[in-house]
């Protein structure tokens, strides 16, 4: 077996571990209710397990010396406003609400970074592609069998009876993990012939899983993804169409903010409550938490608390939900650190997608798709969920790698024979 393959298999383990597929571990330790679905006592319980906590340790150390110290600063200094973000977030203990918790995260969230960088490193998009497919495929194949082996576990039951959950905490959490999939199998299925079988069939069954989980919030992110892949394609021959595209995702977020302020019919015909589930009574109470410390927020990770004076106790209390966070990315991220913390990821985001415009016209191949097809994801999904600046989270750890491959790939041309491992 060669030491590539090794590694390789390290890649797809550490794709798999930061999608956190550890529900029998959070059950046993009381922060998952099987009867409820909802969460109990901290939401952090699953990082609190000393035995999970020395996992991701074991791979952020890992992926730290296969990349080396060189190579680490080297990375961390290509986006000049990726590390601005990330030094917030590590000085945000000397104000923060809860110095331990913010500390704990802002060390983990450093690893979670690391990790993106070994990816960066290592892999190709076309390369990257291809281990996040088989990653989540792997999370896919192992959800349906705990439908089979554990439904107690699997399957929700009381608020969203029925939906699958799989080996993750919620049903939205497994929506999103399945929509990707679909995303990487179906950039597999048309990149590699050699996979295309397999390709196929695991859009076929991410697909499928995806709605089994009922998370229309994933269900929208994927056909508004399907639906943009060739307009994104056809940029590469009509550059007029950027700001055409500008338009047309402004128009979708108007027309969301519409359906939420005065169309409660629809939303009802569509399974929703006018409130889409409680989520804008809390960014409402989000809100009057920001205006606490507007500038740089309450300190990493301390929305995501749930005990203490802190501000998911805010949160909690102004909206009568015990919420793990505001279930909207840009709201957590003004949370922890402010108007400042939001600005720098507004800032890295515009130009990281700038540079993918760029990418998509100087290379061809389906994989020149993946960073602009990543970016609509992490656009879309954070509406609704949170999965910006999160320590242990696959979104960043692939937002990460993202990132820095476009902010290294300043000859794009170039960038995908310096990244990539040899196959």
């Amino acid at each position: 077996m060669k030491l590539d393959l090794w590694e390789r298999m390290f890649g797809v383990f550490a794709l798999l571990l930061f999608t956190k597929p550890l529900i029998p571990i959070a059950v046993q330790h009381g922060a998952i209710s099987v009867d409820t679905g909802l969460l109990q006592g901290r939401w952090a319980t699953q990082q609190n397990n000393l035995v999970i906590q020395v996992v991701f340790a074991v791979t952020y150390v890992i992926a730290f010396l296969l990349i080396g110290r060189r190579g680490f600063f080297a990375w961390i200094t290509k986006d000049r406003l990726l590390l601005p973000l990330l030094i917030l977030a590590l000085v945000s203990i000397f104000w923060s609400e809860d110095p331990a918790i913010t500390f704990t995260r802002a060390i983990s969230l450093l690893g979670t970074v690391i990790v993106g960088i070994y990816l960066a490193d290592r892999y190709s998009f076309r390369e990257l592609i291809k281990l996040l497919a088989w990653s989540l495929g792997l999370a896919v194949l192992l959800s349906v069998f705990a439908v089979i082996v554990r439904p107690s576990y699997a399957i929700m039951s009381d608020l969203h009876e029925g939906a699958w959950r799989g080996i993750y905490v919620h049903k939205n959490v497994l929506g999103r993990f399945a929509s990707l999939g679909v995303i990487s199998f179906l950039m597999v299925a048309t990149s590699f012939p050699r996979y295309r079988h397999i390709g196929w069939g695991g859009f076929l069954l991410s697909g499928l899983v995806g709605l089994k989980s009922a998370s229309l919030t994933a269900v929208l992110v994927l056909v508004i993804l399907l639906f943009l892949v060739p307009v994104f394609l056809a940029m590469r021959r009509h550059p007029v169409l950027v700001p055409g595209l500008a338009v047309g995702l402004l128009a979708v977020v108007s027309m969301g903010v519409w359906l939420t302020d005065s169309s409660s019919d629809l939303l009802k015909d569509l399974g929703r409550d006018s409130t889409l589930t409680g989520r804008v009574d809390l960014w409402e109470s989000a809100a009057m938490v920001i205006q606490k410390s507007p500038w740089i927020g309450h300190g990493y990770g301390t929305a995501r608390v749930g005990e203490g004076d802190d501000a998911s106790t805010y949160l909690a209390r102004f909206s009568q939900w015990n919420a793990p966070d505001a279930h909207n990315g840009f709201l957590d991220l003004t949370l922890d650190l402010g108007v400042v913390g939001l600005a720098l990821f507004i800032a890295g985001f515009v130009a990281a997608f700038g540079r993918a415009i760029a990418y998509l016209r100087e290379n061809r191949g389906v994989e020149a798709l993946w960073p602009l097809v990543f970016f609509g994801f992490i656009l879309l999904a954070n509406m609704m969920e949170t999965v910006l600046l999160k320590n242990n989270n696959l979104d960043w750890v692939l937002y990460v790698a993202t990132v820095l491959s476009l902010a290294k790939s300043r000859n794009p041309a170039s960038a995908e024979t310096e990244n990539s491992i040899s196959r």
